[in-house]
């Protein structure tokens, strides 16, 4: 009998270790008052998706220029349908369900569509956020927690010193947005001492390898 316990503990195990490391994701972005940037949605998987769905909370100041979304990289030529709509708040919605084929595994874009920030958007960093995240894969179901993505409307301020200085002053985040380490100018991020996966170290990913 503990010998099943433990067996059925270890497979429950490894089927949230899968899931934990897949999800979705987006770069930073700059943005100046007034001008249009395009956003890529990027998902990593490590087993298929059959169908998804998440929200995309535009902060103040941006909004999502309608009738931009488009299915990209990953999603072109797999007959995934995607359905999106910007709610009454600004915010984009999108649901996706495969024609026949799951997203495979793998790293990269699916889905690009275009911010505009206001001609009188204040100027400063805001965060765009991934919320109500939803993924069905081919063998389980999971909720992604929140993803804050950086986005800094205006220029964005040189930072002092050699790129080396600017990259040990960054934050490092989970790709789900939880602080790992914080932003630090005097010590680089501890990458070396991260486990193996996937992470958000100065609002870019960054894939941790043995």
């Amino acid at each position: 009998m503990k010998k099943i316990v433990f067996l059925l503990c270890l497979l429950l195990s490894s089927l949230t270790i899968s899931a934990v490391e897949s999800g979705f994701y987006m770069d930073a972005v700059d943005i100046l008052p007034g001008q249009e940037q395009q956003l890529t949605l990027k998902v990593v998987n490590s087993e298929g998706i059959k169908g998804f769905q998440l929200n995309v909370v535009m902060p103040e100041g941006l909004s999502v220029v309608d009738g931009s979304v488009t299915n990209t990289g990953r999603l072109a030529d797999i007959g995934y349908t995607v359905r999106s709509s910007i709610k009454s708040s600004g915010t984009l919605g999108l649901i996706a369900v495969h024609g026949g084929t799951p997203i495979p595994a793998g790293d990269g874009a699916i889905i690009s569509f275009k911010v505009k920030a206001a001609a009188d958007a204040v100027e400063g960093e805001v965060a765009i956020k991934l919320t109500g995240i939803k993924i069905s894969f081919e063998s389980q179901n999971y909720t992604q927690p929140d993803v804050k993505v950086s986005a800094y409307i205006g220029n964005r301020p040189q930072n002092v010193g050699s790129p080396v200085q600017t990259a040990t002053a960054a934050a490092v985040y989970s790709l789900h947005g939880r602080l790992l380490v914080g932003e630090n100018p005097s010590a680089a991020p501890p990458t070396d001492r991260l486990r193996p996966g996937v992470y958000i170290v100065g609002g870019r990913k960054r894939i941790i390898k043995q």
